[in-house]
């Protein structure tokens, strides 16, 4: 006789305090990325007059793992959000935290960026040289939608992200209720013994490359940041999986070692690969294959890292957690902001690097902390409300 869990009430579980420094480190991570737009060999939104491939490899590196593991990052938090919240509630909590400042960014936030671009002369936009004010009030919702010869960034520039994370949300919840079925959570225990064993947990890549082909060929429009959005979608159900059977914690604890090692020369294959690519079978079929790979042993060293060294609360660690989505909806704004100005100076790349960093990082933070202050904005940047204050009474504040 089949048995099902009694999924009607909601189960508290202990908080994951790796998972929270994981996210705080990964806006980090996103945020030198973004630094280093302007001054890498790929197109970007604004680039700097001199370009350097150091830049390119540690943009390179840095896009095989680090938008994947915000998805995983989501994906195990969705994991916690449903042990103790109803489907409805967790339906309305991604709404809120999601689509509100999804909606109010690209109606705000996103035309400065998409001023400042068309004040540089990006080739997604068509030019465009008079005031702030003029381009916002008669240009930037009426001349049609960004890279269609408009300005209006309907899939969010890089905030496509939370875009994508909701639907995924949405579409995938049936699924991760799915799986508290027994004879599902069986299988799933199979499968994490077989990840147990050592290397066993590289299976899990397979998926991927196929994702990623079928993206590549099929879906090319869907390729965000290097990935087919079928493979976010993978790695996100992933997450899921990993935070819902403590055997692939101990998979990922057995194996971080030796995907570390993995990843560094699936990473050096992928890198040299992209650099090289051409219409060339062998050379696409190397990208295809060790990028993932590369992928996957990251996400897994990653999370085993941070469970041996960061799985441990810290007074701050509550506060800055509450600082990363506004920090993110705000932050390659002020990056592209600050390299407009910065990119004009004649100094060397790696000073105005260093300036960029310092500037957006400072203006960037200091707007997140006015923000967190201000009940109506943190509404609108995706935070909770502070306590004994509804939205209406924010409106006062």
């Amino acid at each position: 006789m089949k048995i099902m869990m009694d999924i009607s009430q909601p189960i508290k579980l202990e908080r994951r305090n790796d998972i929270d420094w994981l996210r705080i480190f990964a806006t980090l991570m996103i945020f030198f990325f973004h630094s280093a737009r302007a001054f890498d060999t790929i197109p970007f939104h604004i680039k700097n007059g001199e370009t350097y491939m150091s830049f390119t490899v540690f943009i390179i590196f840095t896009s095989i793992w680090i938008m994947p593991l915000f998805f995983m990052l989501s994906g195990i938090s969705s994991y916690y959000a449903l042990r103790h919240r109803t489907q409805k509630e967790f339906l309305k909590e991604r709404s809120k935290r999601l689509m509100v400042p999804y909606i109010f960014a690209i109606c705000t936030v996103l035309s400065i960026h998409v001023y400042f671009e068309a004040l540089f002369g990006s080739d997604y936009l068509p030019p465009f040289n008079g005031s702030f004010l003029e381009f916002f009030f008669l240009n930037y919702f009426s001349r049609g939608f960004y890279g269609e010869g408009g300005f209006f960034p309907i899939t969010g520039i890089y905030l496509w992200f939370i875009l994508f994370l909701f639907i995924f949300s949405m579409i995938s919840l049936k699924l991760f209720i799915y799986f508290r079925k027994v004879t599902i959570e069986y299988k799933l225990s199979k499968l994490a013994d077989f990840c147990t064993k050592k290397g066993g947990i590289l299976i899990l890549v397979i998926p991927l490359i196929l994702l990623q082909l079928i993206g590549i060929l099929f879906l090319g429009f869907l390729v965000l940041s290097g990935w087919s959005i079928l493979v976010y979608l993978c790695i996100f159900i992933y997450g899921y999986i990993f935070a819902s059977n403590d055997k692939f914690k101990k998979a990922i604890d057995k194996n971080y070692t030796l995907t570390f090692i993995i990843g560094i020369i699936s990473s050096i294959i992928a890198i040299i690969a992209y650099l090289n690519l051409s219409f060339e079978i062998t050379v696409l079929i190397l990208f295809i294959v060790f990028a993932p790979l590369g992928c996957l042993c990251w996400l897994v060293t990653i999370l085993g890292f941070a469970n041996k060294y960061l799985n441990k609360n810290s007074k701050h660690l509550k506060q800055l957690n509450d600082l990363v989505l506004p920090f993110y909806i705000i932050h390659q704004t002020i990056i592209v902001m600050v390299d407009y100005y910065i990119i004009q100076l004649n100094i060397s790349v790696i000073l105005k690097y260093l300036i960029v960093l310092a500037i957006a990082f400072g203006l960037t933070l200091g707007l997140v902390l006015i923000i967190r202050k201000i009940n109506i904005l943190r509404l609108l940047f995706g935070m909770r409300l502070k306590k004994n204050q509804n939205p209406n009474q924010a409106l006062n504040t």
